[in-house]
C-alpha cells in the first residue's frame, strides 16, 4: 500500500517539477531587453570611440546626441594609432544608418555623453561596432563598472521592432 502511494507521489511531483520547468523556460525566454534602442543616423565621428548621431526612431528619437561607445578606449587623437582608429570608424560609420543599443541604466559619462553599444546592419544581422573595433586593434577593452565581456559580443538581441524600423525610416 505503501509503495503505490509513494509512486503516485513521485510521479505527481515529478509532473509538477517537468510543469514547473517549462514554465521557467517560457517565462526567461520573454524577459524584457536589457538595453533601451535607438535607430539613429551617424553624422559625425568625434574620435575613435566616439559620434554624434541623431536619434530617427526609439530611445532618443528626434534628438542629437553624443555616443560614447561602451567598454572600450581608444588612442587619442594626438597619436597615430588614434588618428588611423577616427579614420577608420568615420569609413565604417559616417551617414549610415546604426542602432544605438543604451543599457537600460541609460549612463552617461562625466562629459554627458550616452554610453552605448553601437550596431552597424549588415547582411544577416548587426556587427557590434565596438567589438570591432577592439578585434582589430584599434582599441582596447576597458572596463567602466560594466565587464567587457558582456557589452562585447557579436550577439546582442535587436528586437523585431527595431530590424524593421531600421529597414524602413532609415
Amino acid at each position: 500500500m505503501f509503495t503505490v502511494l509513494r509512486r503516485r507521489h513521485a510521479n505527481v511531483y515529478f509532473l509538477i517539477s517537468a510543469v514547473l520547468l517549462i514554465l521557467s523556460a517560457y517565462v526567461l525566454d520573454q524577459r524584457p531587453p536589457a538595453y533601451y534602442y535607438s535607430v539613429a543616423r551617424v553624422l559625425r565621428v568625434v574620435d575613435g570611440d566616439t559620434a554624434w548621431v541623431r536619434g530617427v526612431y526609439g530611445y532618443r528619437a528626434g534628438i542629437d546626441f553624443k555616443v560614447r561607445f561602451a567598454a572600450i578606449n581608444a588612442p587619442e587623437l594626438d597619436t597615430p594609432e588614434g588618428v588611423l582608429a577616427a579614420r577608420e570608424l568615420n569609413r565604417l560609420l559616417y551617414g549610415r544608418c546604426v542602432v544605438v543599443a543604451v543599457p537600460k541604466s541609460d549612463v552617461r559619462d562625466k562629459y554627458g555623453r550616452t554610453i552605448g553599444v553601437v550596431l552597424l546592419p549588415v547582411a544577416g544581422g548587426f556587427l557590434n561596432v565596438n567589438y570591432s573595433l577592439v578585434r582589430r586593434g584599434l582599441a582596447r577593452a576597458v572596463d567602466y563598472g560594466v565587464p567587457p565581456e558582456v557589452l562585447l559580443r557579436q550577439d546582442i538581441y535587436v528586437p523585431e521592432w527595431i530590424r524593421d524600423a531600421i529597414s524602413h525610416r532609415c
